[in-house]
């Protein structure tokens, strides 16, 4: 929400639960350029920005980047990951996540 005061001068304010970029990495352990690149590859949703520039993602983005580093670890591509998490709303991430798996270990 956005509060105009006078002659141009603007007051944000945040959701209170929005979370800077830098505690989004902490939380997620990961650092702030993996964050970024995430953001970049689009594997995270841009994140909205402060009058001042600063990034604000909601509180699921820690959910969703340690999903996105077990899925490396479990030897998905970020190309595969992307797929995973598109925006197809009929299935969500999870079943997709066994279904991918399922397939990847049948053999």
């Amino acid at each position: 929400m956005t509060l105009d005061l006078a002659l141009g001068c603007t007051l944000s304010l945040m959701n209170r639960s929005a979370l800077k970029i830098g505690e989004v990495a902490t939380l997620a352990g990961v650092s702030i350029d993996t964050v970024r690149y995430y953001e970049r590859q689009k594997l995270l949703a841009r994140a909205p920005r402060s009058s001042g520039g600063f990034r604000f993602f909601p509180p699921e983005t820690v959910e969703r980047i340690q999903f996105i580093k077990q899925a490396q670890e479990l030897g998905f591509s970020l190309g595969e990951i992307r797929e995973l998490l598109s925006n197809d709303r009929e299935i969500n991430e999870c079943r997709r996540a066994r279904f991918a798996l399922r397939e990847t270990y049948r053999t």
